[in-house]
């Protein structure tokens, strides 16, 4: 139930991103094009914190209460999102969303290759991972060519790796 329960954020943040982000911006903060987009980029910056620092960050806590917290960060943020119509929040808010959305994700591949062993786990993850993200896109988009460079690289890099252990079974024991 944890490892399902913490896609919660991600799911949140991927619905606020593509449906609602650029509404809350214009009806509410009642700003333009460059709030969205400095808004985005703030969320960028926070997400690459995550990737450098989040494990310095929270290495006093267990990686399932680190969870927990930033689940908690993001829930307090929309309630501030919300109640607020100042922009300077609005870019804070998005540094602590991507660095909790981001956080998140890391802090949980890391409790599933410390809990799993490598020979169950390997990198069918990753490839299992990438097909899954294509095939969610497709479904969200129904087919539409607008599905980025990244998600089209992702998938195209799981399909070769999916294949080649296809063709050539790879054994990941340690020898």
């Amino acid at each position: 139930i944890f490892g399902l329960a913490s896609y919660a954020v991600f799911v949140t943040v991927l619905i606020q991103s593509f449906y609602l982000l650029a509404p809350y911006v214009s009806n509410h903060l009642n700003s333009g094009a460059n709030v969205y987009a400095a808004g985005k980029m703030t969320y960028s910056i926070g997400a690459l914190l995550a990737g450098v620092s989040i494990r310095y960050i929270f290495k006093k806590f267990h990686l399932t209460d680190s969870i927990i917290l930033m689940t908690g960060f993001v829930a307090t943020a929309y309630l501030v999102f919300f109640s607020t119509t100042s922009v300077a929040v609005f870019y804070l808010l998005g540094i602590l969303l991507g660095l909790s959305n981001s956080g998140i994700r890391i802090q949980r591949v890391t409790y599933l290759f410390s809990r799993v062993p490598n020979a169950i786990f390997g990198r069918e993850y990753i490839d299992a991972g990438c097909f899954s993200i294509h095939f969610q896109l497709v479904g969200l988009s129904n087919g539409k060519r607008h599905l980025g460079v990244y998600y089209n690289e992702c998938f195209f890099t799981g399909g070769i790796n999916y294949f080649d252990q296809v063709q050539r079974p790879h054994d990941f024991r340690s020898k």
